[in-house]
């Protein structure tokens, strides 16, 4: 239910609203498959610092907004979630019968797959960004310029 609350409801939301709601309900998946993969003895410890590493750089490139910050929390997010992934899809592969909840495994491997491509295109669109701001005449006031408008002569 999360996962559809991020896929689409988030993108229909104004760009001023989105903050801190759509971050409590991404890390109430990171929490949610932490959890799941806790059962998963051999998992559990590097799942769970994988978690709390993601959580605590995502929270800190809220508050800091900072670039550095926005790198390392995505790319922490994209091997958070293809970690998940690979958990699901080795358990649904392990599965000797199909039921609801192999299916639903199999729906939420599809929709964290979509997040990871999401995130992906994220990175790519943060670090493709700041040179081509930059560049532009007159610079940029946003936060990926390296040169600010008043600078401009």
């Amino acid at each position: 239910m999360v996962l559809l609350i991020l896929l689409v409801v988030a993108p229909l939301l104004p760009a001023e609203r989105v903050g801190y709601e759509v971050e409590f309900f991404f890390d109430l998946v990171l929490i949610t498959g932490a959890y799941s993969a806790a059962w998963q003895t051999r998992h559990r410890f590097p799942f769970l610092a994988l978690t709390v590493a993601t959580l605590a750089t995502r929270w800190t490139d809220m508050v800091l907004n900072h670039a550095g910050f926005s790198l390392v929390s995505i790319v922490l997010v994209v091997l958070w979630l293809v970690y998940a992934i690979t958990l699901i899809v080795a358990a649904l592969f392990r599965m000797e019968r199909i039921d609801t909840n192999a299916i639903l495994g199999a729906i939420v491997a599809y929709m964290l797959a979509a997040v990871a491509f999401a995130s992906l295109f994220e990175l790519i669109e943060l670090t493709s960004r700041a040179p081509s701001r930059a560049s532009q005449p007159g610079g940029s006031s946003d936060k990926w310029s390296t040169r600010s408008s008043t600078s401009a002569s």
